[in-house]
């Protein structure tokens, strides 16, 4: 067992979206403004010069009374021209609308990542319809690889709705060091959805970091449910012409891998054959739910796995949150393992255990029916050597409370910024 009198303390700010309960049905109706995110293509090969790419997608907007007021497509790719210049011709068709227009890139002879914001606020989206994005090289001299492009909407629409949409975000996971060639990232991410009856319309992956290297290479990535194994769902060819180092950007369609799910946890991995560094990921989620008649009792947010850099583990000393309580409650629980997936045998870490949420001892031993209650700013000693200690992965659970009790629906939105842990080596 650890002692809990080290000099040296780690304290670990970990940043939260804020979090808020729905409110219930307005009784008369306001015009409201929000901003989504679609999935709109992903190409998986090295288009040459002048040859055309085109991606279909679809867009569903539930609200009513909309109206549109900016949309645009972002669109990422690396390109590679040994004349020094390319131009890229990007179009997005909806029905009979098309709106061409044509982007110069001064590439000076070597691979150089692009980033397009393309206006699209001309082409009609307040319908379900489906779309294509056209895009074309110029016509000699170049290959763009690793093209990627995501819709973003913000429109108004009347307050009083059976359905909205919305899109929320995710961390995935951030890499410190340098992966080499062939090396393989995998992290373990959990995601949070408890609106009523969510319908999943969009789920992208953004990936980014730097890759080094020459030539032809190969990305691969999967996105699983918690515990499955490896077999990679897609691949994508790049093209970095002569030795280079270049930014790059992968958007993952997920949308066949994901289940809309509240407090599901899942794994991604990504590898390729060239060396990368600075990778990160983050998930944006898409979905329509059910306006919430009434405040839920509580609701929950489940952090991604934090790696304590101890080989033999850590001491856990407390826990705090930041944040105003707004006549609510809010609960934190703690899980740790030696395992980054939760299990309990490592270092095969494929057994059936999971991530155990826990709060302190209350006589009966520290359970996932207490909870961590102090103030916010007011850290609360972990205790639970036998259950924390000498573990070097943790997650933490937020449980938000509509009414201070817990226990009953209330009509209050408590707000948690950010959760600190102490822990010593």
């Amino acid at each position: 067992m650890k002692k809990r009198n080290k000099i040296i303390l780690m304290f670990l700010i970990l940043p939260l979206t804020t979090l808020f309960f729905s409110y219930s049905k307005k009784l008369n109706a306001l015009t409201v403004s929000k901003t989504v995110t679609f999935f709109a293509a992903q190409d998986n090969a090295v288009q040459t010069a002048g040859t055309p790419y085109s991606s279909a997608f679809s867009v569903t907007i539930p609200e009513n009374a909309v109206t549109i007021k900016t949309a645009h497509i972002e669109i990422s790719g690396i390109s590679y021209n040994t004349s020094g210049s390319q131009s890229i011709t990007t179009d997005l068709q909806g029905g009979i609308a098309s709106d061409p227009k044509t982007y110069m890139i001064d590439l000076s002879t070597k691979a150089q990542e692009f980033n397009i914001n393309y206006d699209a606020t001309s082409i009609i989206f307040n319908t379900t319809a489906a779309y294509t994005l056209n895009l074309t090289g110029s016509a000699t001299g170049g290959n763009f690889s690793i093209f990627s492009a995501k819709l973003i909407l913000t429109y108004e629409y009347d307050s009083v709705q059976s359905t909205l949409l919305k899109t929320t975000e995710f961390f995935v996971g951030q890499e410190n060091s340098k992966t080499a060639a062939n090396g393989v990232i995998t992290k373990n991410f959990s995601i949070s959805a408890p609106e009523t009856n969510p319908v999943l319309r969009s789920a992208i992956v953004e990936i980014g970091g730097v890759f080094k290297g020459s030539g032809a290479g190969t990305v691969q990535a999967g996105l699983y449910n918690s515990g499955a194994s490896v077999n990679y769902k897609k691949s994508y060819a790049i093209d970095l012409g002569p030795q280079s180092t270049t930014k790059f950007m992968i958007r993952y369609d997920a949308l066949s891998d994901m289940d809309i799910v509240n407090n599901k946890d899942y794994t991604f991995h990504f590898t390729s054959d060239k060396p990368v560094s600075s990778w990160s990921a983050r998930l944006y989620l898409t979905y329509e739910h059910a306006e919430q008649g009434t405040y839920p009792i509580t609701g929950y947010s489940i952090s991604s796995t934090f790696d304590t850099g101890s080989a033999k583990g850590a001491a856990y000393n407390s826990i705090m949150w930041i944040g105003l309580l707004n006549g609510g409650g809010v609960r934190l629980q703690l899980a740790t393992s030696n395992c980054p997936n939760g299990k309990t045998n490592p270092p095969a870490c494929d057994d059936s255990g999971n991530w155990a949420y826990l709060g302190p001892d209350q006589g009966l031993g520290c359970l996932d029916t207490t909870y961590y209650e102090n103030a916010s700013g007011a850290p609360q000693e972990i205790k639970c050597y036998d259950d924390h200690n000498n573990k070097k992965y943790f997650r933490y659970k937020i449980i938000l409370c509509s009414d201070p009790s817990c226990a009953i629906s209330g009509s209050n939105n408590p707000q948690v910024d950010s959760v600190v842990v102490n822990w010593a080596p």
